[in-house]
């Protein structure tokens, strides 16, 4: 079965086409073929200022979460 995509990875592209990474970089960069960007989903990491004994300030991991669009999910 195959499936009706409206989106591709570039190196899918580029075995679909015969062609390599640099030509589909060449093409979009002379506005020859237009290039969309999906960002699915991307962790964040949360961090907490602390101090050290000495007083100096350094950042503490608290959580690692997955962030989609402009906020926090």
């Amino acid at each position: 079965m195959r499936f009706e995509r409206d989106a591709f990875q570039l190196c899918e592209l580029a075995d679909l086409w015969g062609i390599d990474g640099a030509d589909i970089r060449y093409l979009v960069a002379s506005n020859r073929m237009r290039l969309s960007v999906r960002i699915v989903a991307q962790s964040a990491l949360l961090s907490e200022e602390e101090l050290t004994a000495e007083g100096e300030p350094f950042w503490m991991p608290v959580e690692l979460c997955p962030k989609v669009g402009d906020g926090l999910k």
